[in-house]
């Protein structure tokens, strides 16, 4: 099950607009690669948080990964509000994807 259900580009909102790939895996894991450099960022896709908030004027969703019921965040990348908006409507695809498999007998 390492096949990549979901792949696709953003633009991080900040001080650099980096792009990164972010990619979702059957096993609903999300792992993020910064172009043009060696970070990555990975977490169960049931641990993700999304919070909207506004940054220079830009509607946005900070994507967090956080333990259970955490108050601080393992790590937090800034979207647009569109872009998160379609990361979010494809982890919960994944997620029931995922479920529908693990209910078949």
């Amino acid at each position: 099950m390492s096949q990549i259900n979901y792949e696709r580009t953003y633009k991080v909102i900040g001080r650099d607009q980096a792009e990164a790939k972010f990619s979702i895996f059957p096993t609903y894991m999300l792992q993020i690669d910064f172009k043009g450099s060696l970070i990555k960022l990975r977490a169960p896709g049931d641990a993700i948080r999304f919070e909207p908030r506004t940054v220079m004027g830009i509607s946005a969703v900070d994507v967090s990964y956080t333990a259970d019921h955490a108050q601080s965040a393992f790590w937090t990348v800034t979207l647009a509000k569109d872009d998160a908006d379609e990361l979010w409507s494809t982890l919960a695809q994944v997620q029931q994807a995922v479920e529908d498999f693990n209910r078949k007998p």
